[in-house]
């Protein structure tokens, strides 16, 4: 994981630098892959792990605290409620944002989401388009960087910025 550009001032840069000289915590390859899939546990629904690291999955750690707390930790069966909505969760999400899934219109997610699309996504304002376009013309390379499928990119992009959105990037 980067150490994204937080505003920091020259020193704590340089401080940051120092200590990660990569911008990546030394044992992080180490930790993360204690976390994969293995012959011991062949998916991630039969994991006890799952390594919420990135901004797409992070805002289910309210929701899975949350119910967390509602649990009575002096419960006999306290342990076997927490693993089974943790299963929970990771099938949910296995089901709905599994990319195949896009295609074949299933789950809850991708056929709401190209149904009413409008309800998700704000188009993008002229405004924007031609401060793009701008920079473009003075050579600034401009990219799209996701890690979304192009099927949903597609349809992401075009209906923000229109079908010639690939216009405005490199």
């Amino acid at each position: 994981i980067n150490v994204y550009n937080l505003n920091l001032n020259y020193s704590e840069k340089l401080q940051i630098s120092t200590i990660y000289p990569d911008n990546r915590w030394p044992l992080f390859d180490l930790f993360y892959k204690r976390f994969e899939c293995d012959a011991e546990y062949p998916s991630y629904n039969d994991t006890p792990y799952f390594f919420f690291d990135s901004c797409f999955v992070s805002p289910v750690i309210p929701i899975i605290a949350k119910h967390m707390q509602s649990l009575s930790s002096s419960d006999p069966d306290y342990s076997n409620k927490c693993r089974s909505f943790y299963k929970d969760v990771l099938e949910s999400f296995g089901f709905n944002f599994n990319p195949e899934n896009y295609k074949a219109r299933k789950g809850l997610f991708f056929p709401e989401m190209i149904k009413n699309t409008d309800l998700y996504i704000k188009k993008a304002s002229p405004k924007l388009k031609d401060r793009l376009k701008e920079l473009r013309d003075k050579g600034t390379k401009l990219v799209v960087i996701t890690a979304s499928h192009i099927d949903y990119t597609e349809l992401l992009m075009t209906y923000a910025y229109g079908s010639d959105w690939r216009d405005y990037f490199d």
